[in-house]
């Protein structure tokens, strides 16, 4: 077989492939010696996450207050497998939670939860540590491409953000897919039962979260890139894959609503989204929980052309690095296709408060891995120890000062907000919990702030309005749940049946009459509107 200097770092092509133990110069020990100090290294770094808080950003909707988790009967479990939650479909993420709820006092203690979070990733930094280590030959060079992925502080949000279970799942499960289809191209006769394992890993991480839908393009560009194997009979392979993703995909797609930007706006959208991963994957300072790139903030700047030209010279870099340093193009691949679903060519859910966050690259970060593990391989031998311990412990400082952020709710929206003081979602945060510590009036302000910044976002205006409502000031409340209503998709019946009250409360009785009615049209079996109705018409609902 010939060989190819430009991938002369990389392991054997599939064909005819040694063992694994043949692959490697380097003793099999120093590899299980070195993952296991990576694995140790990230733990130490992530465990203090263990006595952190939830934070109200997600986490009591998805966490403390989910009807679906109190109580975690069995009938509750049908119902997480049935439909979707809070418009995603993620059973097998809602199940993990399941199971832990079973736990006496679990409901009250977040340290379960994090710790929950904490193994599923060191489980992903050992699936890394091995993918790369199929990809490069050094398991120096792997060390440190893995501790990209371990402690790059972008990882952090993640890890500590207790509602990002389910990508953390869903990561890991496509991590164990994409070894175990890769021990499939490496292995004799007798391998059909590896790619079982595969698919059906693939088809766990999909029920975990839709996001998984990226891990075939990644295994496909593992396979051709570093093992070198014919498109043919890749595509072969894939097909089961990439039917599942597409079914999922949809899925997805028809339980998400977007801002309803033009194709021809969503380039500029996707080229914004992909200079701010690459800018904070090469400079990760100022993270933070919203970066307000909503898809109207971003049309509306003149930051495109700058994004372009960033995007445009990095991909000619990386063409003409091809030839030499074919890892580092590769691993670039794999990044891309991390982050694809979410780049803005498709719209999505989260694009109301941003198209870009931290915890969408979560996967995408093997890219990085592999591109690192490539460089750290080209150097001189006795230079990839010092240069990839150098490189981690630089990672593991900003990953333990950004993991700080982290602490409790009250640390994340100040960080957030020192951060960027107009940020819709901080500003929000800070708002609900002034509304529950029963000081309306002090929420107000906050609330105007968020909307301030996205106008169209209907969570915010809901906000106000309650704040309104809570304060007495029932005309301002009716105003701003006028706004919020239409803005929902789908409606939204405890909205409607909000700003039934606050009619009411108006003394506008046959307008609070008429809401309640709309919604019992479209909902019958909703009690509150149907309570509500007999209260003001005392009589039988609905007449």
């Amino acid at each position: 077989m010939a060989t190819h200097p430009e991938i002369s770092i990389f392991a054997c092509p599939m064909q005819n492939n040694p063992p694994m133990s043949q692959i490697t110069k380097s003793p099999r020990t120093l590899t299980i010696l070195l993952g296991i100090i990576l694995v140790l290294w990230a733990m130490t770094v992530y465990l203090p996450a263990r006595h952190f808080q939830f934070v109200n950003w997600d986490d009591y909707d998805e966490v403390v207050q989910n009807p679906l988790l109190h109580p975690a009967s069995a009938e509750h479990l049908g119902n997480i497998w049935s439909e979707p939650y809070l418009r995603l479909y993620a059973p097998l993420s809602y199940s993990a939670w399941w199971l832990i709820m079973q736990l006496p006092d679990a409901a009250g203690d977040p340290g379960l939860f994090h710790l929950l979070n904490i193994f599923l990733h060191l489980s992903s930094v050992a699936l890394v540590f091995s993918i790369v280590r199929v990809c490069v030959k050094s398991p120096m060079a792997a060390f440190g491409g893995a501790a990209i992925f371990a402690l790059h502080p972008m990882q952090v949000e993640s890890v500590a953000w207790v509602s990002e279970m389910n990508n953390l799942l869903a990561a890991a499960l496509s991590l164990a897919a994409i070894r175990m289809y890769l021990s499939f191209r490496l292995a004799g006769k007798g391998r059909w039962w590896k790619y079982a394992i595969a698919l059906a890993l693939y088809l766990l991480a999909l029920f975990a979260k839709p996001t998984a839908v990226v891990a075939p393009l990644i295994a496909v560009i593992l396979d051709m890139g570093f093992l070198r194997s014919s498109v043919r009979r890749v595509l072969i392979a894939m097909v089961p894959w990439f039917c599942l993703a597409g079914i999922f995909a949809l899925v997805a797609h028809q339980s998400q609503t977007s801002p309803g930007t033009r194709w021809l706006d969503r380039p500029i959208i996707a080229v914004d989204a992909l200079a701010f991963y690459w800018g904070k994957i090469l400079w990760p300072l100022d993270l933070t929980i919203d970066y307000g790139r909503t898809p109207a903030r971003v049309l509306s700047g003149n930051l495109w052309p700058g994004n372009l030209a960033i995007v445009a010279t990095l991909v000619v870099i990386l063409w003409l690095l091809w030839r030499t340093h074919r890892g580092i193009g590769l691993g670039a691949m794999v990044l891309l296709a991390g982050v694809l679903p979410v780049l803005g060519f498709v719209g999505f859910g989260y694009q109301e408060y941003s198209t870009v966050a931290d915890h969408f690259v979560y996967l995408g970060m093997l890219g990085p891995s592999l591109a690192g593990a490539a460089i750290l391989a080209s150097v001189p031998s006795r230079w990839a120890l010092p240069l990839a311990a150098a490189m981690g412990v630089g990672l593991a400082v900003l990953c333990a000062k950004q993991l700080k952020m982290w602490r409790d709710n009250g640390t994340l929206v100040a960080r957030a907000m020192e951060i960027d003081p107009g940020s819709s979602i901080a500003n929000d945060i800070v708002g609900v919990e002034l509304n529950h510590a029963s000081q309306p009036l002090l929420a107000i302000p906050y609330f105007s702030a968020a909307i301030a910044r996205d106008p169209r976002n209907p969570v915010f205006h809901y906000n106000l309005a309650d704040a309104y409502y809570w304060s007495g000031q029932y005309e301002k409340a009716i105003g701003e749940f006028e706004t919020a209503i239409p803005l929902f998709h789908p409606p939204s019946a405890k909205a409607m049946n909000n700003l039934g009250l606050s009619y009411a409360k108006a003394g506008r009785t046959d307008d609070a009459i008429a809401e309640f009615r709309g919604i019992l049209a479209m909902d019958p079996h909703n009690a509150d509107a149907r309570y509500n109705l007999q209260i003001l018409t005392g009589g039988v609902p609905g007449n």
